[in-house]
């Protein structure tokens, strides 16, 4: 969500279908993934589509691309501050009547009208993103394994995988786990189902890794950046090994350091209503 809200914003109405199981389709959203790691899912605006949106949890906000806008009468209302781990923009922000995925279903949800520039060139057909803004009211698997997005809840977590619980927290809408590397202190990581990476935002790289020159995937597009090795990565009582790991320059305004990619798991249940994600490791 942006920074700014209108009183019908606030009011928005969400919904999710109280009979959702892992054992009825409309359940589950079955995903493409484009690069290792651009999740595309059908979505539904306003009743009509479906149309390949992004599923993106590093996003704060729902993107919509302009001629869809156009096409579904999704009109500019204002201009707002919209945040994201890349830092603040001024974008221009609408209100869709309706954006569902499966039994998923959220009303009067503002969504951003941007040029889709950078997925376009991952995917032509990729019409939107569906961000933090939508996502964060709901629970959900995403797994890996069978292509899958599966709607579930903390009193009935079916089909949650079998793997750690870690803690999770929110910044700047985005949802933050806390990582370690061989340094002393903790670092703030965003959850990221558009990363193909880790990313660690710079001056958080110690000075005296060998970095290299190589091209990251992200949900912009491919961008030249550096790279290093992180020998070692704990997440709560999760380690990981030998990332590859892109650098990039650190906003000024940011509150986090870096992102970590779910595609590193085979599995991974978001729980936005108790604050934590369980995950299973490849």
């Amino acid at each position: 969500m942006s920074k700014q809200q209108t009183a019908g914003h606030l009011l928005a109405l969400l919904l999710l279908c109280g009979s959702c199981s892992s054992n009825t389709p409309e359940s589950l959203v079955h995903f493409k993934l484009i690069r290792e790691s651009v999740i595309t899912v059908p979505v539904l605006v306003n009743g009509r589509g479906p149309f390949d949106f992004f599923f993106d949890t590093g996003t704060e906000s729902s993107l919509i691309d302009p001629r869809l806008a156009e096409e579904l009468k999704i009109a500019p209302v204002n201009r707002v501050l919209s945040s994201n781990p890349g830092g603040e923009r001024a974008v221009i922000r609408g209100f869709a009547d309706e954006i569902s995925m499966g039994t998923m279903k959220v009303l009067h949800s503002e969504i951003i009208i941007a040029d889709l520039a950078g997925l376009h060139s991952v995917s032509p057909h990729i019409r939107g993103i569906i961000g933090e803004n939508v996502l964060s009211h709901f629970d959900y698997v995403i797994d890996y394994a069978h292509s899958q997005i599966r709607w579930t809840s903390d009193v009935n977590p079916e089909g949650a995988p079998q793997g750690m619980k870690i803690t999770m927290v929110r910044r700047r809408g985005c949802p933050i786990v806390v990582g370690r590397t061989n340094q002393e202190r903790d670092l703030q990581l965003s959850l990221d189902s558009g990363s193909s990476h880790l990313v660690l935002y710079r001056p958080t790289v110690p000075t005296s890794s060998r970095i290299l020159v190589a091209r990251l995937q992200g949900s912009t597009g491919a961008v030249e950046t550096s790279t290093m090795v992180i020998p070692h990565l704990e997440l709560g009582d999760v380690s990981l090994w030998g990332l590859q790991t892109a650098l990039v320059n650190k906003p000024q305004t940011q509150e986090i350091d870096g992102l970590v990619p779910t595609r590193l798991f085979s599995a991974v249940f978001v729980n936005n209503s108790q604050g934590y994600v369980i995950v299973r490791k490849k």
